[in-house]
C-alpha cells in the first residue's frame, strides 16, 4: 500500500551516506535497550558466571604459584576446553538475552506501521536489517565475547611467567570465532521470528519456545531412532557441534563438525529469505 507524502520536513543538514544509514537504526534499539533496569539487571545475571570462574582463576593461579595451598585441577585451567564449555553452558542465557533484545524489533515496527516509514524513505531492506541486527548482536557480544575475553585477560594478567599467553596465542581469535557464530545464529533467527508477529512479547515466547521445541524434538528422535544426524534438526545442538570444533575439541555428537555447519548455514540462509520476503520496500506517491 503506497504511502502519501503530505508533508514531510526537510532536513537541512547534510545527508550521510549510505553504507552509515544502518546506524541510526542501531541507536534507535540499542540505546532504549540499555536504559531499562530489568536489560541492565538481566546482563549483570549473564556476567555473574564470569565473575565466579574469574575467582577460581584466581585461586587456581595462586595454587600454582605457591600463593595458596590448594588441590589446582584442571577444572578452571582457562584453556580451550574451559571456553568451549563457558559458551556451551550458557547457551540458554544467550538465548534468552537474543529473546529479550531482538523479539520486538520488527514486531514493534509493524505494530506500529513504522516499518512501512522506514522503507518509504531512502533506505534499503539491506540497511533496515543491518541495523536491526547489530542492536541484537551487540546485546549478545555484553554477553559472549565480552566475559569471555575478560576472563582470558584475567588469566593473562595473574600469569608472572608469561608462558600462558605464548602456549594460547589461538584462544582469543577462537573465543572470538566462537562468540560470532553465536551472535550471527542468534541475531539472524530472533529477527526472523519479529518478522512474523506485532508484538514484542509475542515474539519473545515463541522464540523461546522454537528453541525448546527443537531440541526437545532433536532429543525425542535421537532416543526413538538413535541416530547421530537427528541433531541437525536443531540449531542449538548444531551450534555446541560447531563450537567443539571451534575450539579444538571432541565433537558432541558423532558426525562431522562441517555437517553442523552447512546445517546452519541453511538455516540461517532460509532465514535470510523469509526476512527479505517479509521486509519490502513501500512506493512513495507524491
Amino acid at each position: 500500500m503506497p504511502i502519501y507524502d503530505l508533508s514531510y520536513r526537510h532536513w537541512p543538514g547534510v545527508p550521510g551516506s549510505r553504507s552509515q544509514r544502518w546506524v541510526p537504526i542501531t541507536w534507535s534499539g540499542l540505546l532504549p535497550l540499555l536504559k531499562k533496569r530489568a536489560f541492565l539487571f538481566w546482563m549483570f545475571l549473564c556476567w555473574a558466571p564470569a565473575l565466579i570462574f574469574g575467582g577460581f582463576i584466581y585461586l587456581r593461579v595462586s595454587a600454582l604459584q605457591g600463593d595458596l595451598n590448594l588441590n589446582a585441577g584442571d577444572l578452571f585451567d582457562a584453556n580451550a576446553w574451559f571456553f568451549r564449555e563457558y559458551l556451551k553452558n550458557q547457551l540458554f542465557l544467550y538465548m534468552l538475552t537474543s529473546a529479550f533484545a531482538g523479539a520486538g524489533l520488527i514486531a514493534n515496527d509493524r505494530r506500529t506501521n513504522a516499518l512501512q516509514i522506514y522503507l518509504s524513505k531512502p533506505l534499503r531492506p539491506l540497511d533496515y536489517l543491518f541495523g536491526k541486527a547489530c542492536t541484537v548482536g551487540a546485546a549478545l557480544a555484553l554477553v559472549t565475547s565480552g566475559p569471555s575475553l575478560a576472563l582470558y585477560l584475567l588469566r593473562a594478567g595473574l600469569d608472572r611467567q608469561g608462558g600462558y599467553v605464548t602456549s594460547h596465542l589461538m584462544l582469543p581469535f577462537q573465543i572470538v570465532a566462537g562468540s560470532a557464530l553465536i551472535i550471527v545464529t542468534m541475531s539472524i533467527i530472533s529477527l526472523t521470528v519479529s518478522s512474523f508477529a506485532t508484538s514484542g512479547r509475542t515474539a519473545g515466547v515463541a522464540l523461546v519456545m522454537l528453541y525448546v521445541f527443537s531440541e526437545s524434538i532433536r532429543l525425542i528422535l535421537g532416543l526413538l531412532f538413535e541416530r547421530s544426524y537427528i541433531s541437525l534438526l536443531s540449531p542449538v545442538s548444531n551450534l555446541k557441534q560447531v563450537l567443539d570444533w571451534v575450539f579444538g575439541q571432541s565433537p558432541s555428537f558423532d558426525i562431522h563438525p562441517v555437517a553442523s555447519l552447512v546445517a546452519l548455514a541453511v538455516l540461517l540462509a532460509l532465514c535470510l529469505g523469509i526476512l527479505y520476503r517479509r521486509v519490502r520496500p513501500v512506493e512513495v506517491v507524491s
